[in-house]
């Protein structure tokens, strides 16, 4: 209500900044364009955050269980974290070419780190005194990762997922910056191009209501894998 109030008290002009409710009428005119565009980078989006997500919980899982791996691998792990994403991912398209997979590899790299690091936290945090248990009552290697080990370390994961899960957005337009013809990116840097302001803001608009999707379904998906945190919680 302020940013309207505002616009129209100053006389903003609409491609310096436009109201919300010039927002919402350039959304409801483009919405068929938006969709096609929404479309695009949800699919960049989830390729990107399943790659990231299998890589990071074999990796996080090997790491937390093999002391060699460990040392030789976390080091890099942070290390890699120095090197800005967007300033590689023009080597994909060398690499890669336009097509998908570029991009699905940029949002892969950006929800990695936090996938991976969680998942590490969440295998080695489980409580030495129940390990010491399980092996008293004869409980094999299966069974105390099973039963033990994986449901500790859930919750860290979960809460990896969820963090990636709105960074994985982010991803997806930077990998549609450095060259693509289609997404939500690619609509922003031609909507700034010819100064429509109203059509960059309904994007940016419709990307952050991608980014709260990602982040619920990532929330509801917990609730799912981790019921007694939730009984907990009650």
């Amino acid at each position: 209500m302020l940013w309207e109030w505002l616009c129209v008290l100053f006389k903003v002009p609409v491609f310096v900044l436009p109201k919300p409710s010039d927002i919402a009428a350039q959304i409801l005119k483009d919405r068929w364009l938006l969709w096609q565009h929404f479309q695009f980078t949800l699919k960049n989006v989830i390729f990107g955050f399943f790659l990231a997500f299998v890589v990071a919980m074999i990796l996080g899982f090997l790491v937390s269980h093999v002391r060699l791996i460990n040392r030789a691998i976390y080091p890099l792990l942070v290390a890699s974290q120095t090197i800005p994403v967007i300033a590689i991912a023009p080597v994909f398209i060398i690499w890669f070419g336009y097509g998908i997979l570029p991009k699905v590899i940029t949002t892969a790299l950006i929800c990695f780190f936090p996938l991976t690091i969680n998942t590490i936290t969440g295998f080695t945090s489980v409580d030495p005194e129940i390990k010491t248990l399980f092996r008293a009552y004869n409980g094999g290697w299966f069974q105390t990762f099973t039963k033990l080990t994986l449901p500790s370390a859930l919750p860290f994961i979960m809460s990896g997922l969820k963090i990636s899960a709105t960074l994985s957005v982010i991803g997806g337009v930077i990998g549609e910056w450095i060259g693509s013809e289609m997404g939500l990116g690619y609509l922003i840097i031609q909507a700034g191009a010819q100064i429509q302001t109203a059509r960059l803001f309904g994007a940016i608009t419709v990307l952050a209501f991608m980014g709260i999707l990602l982040f619920l379904a990532a929330s509801l998906l917990e609730r799912l894998v981790t019921p007694w945190r939730e009984a907990h919680r009650a």
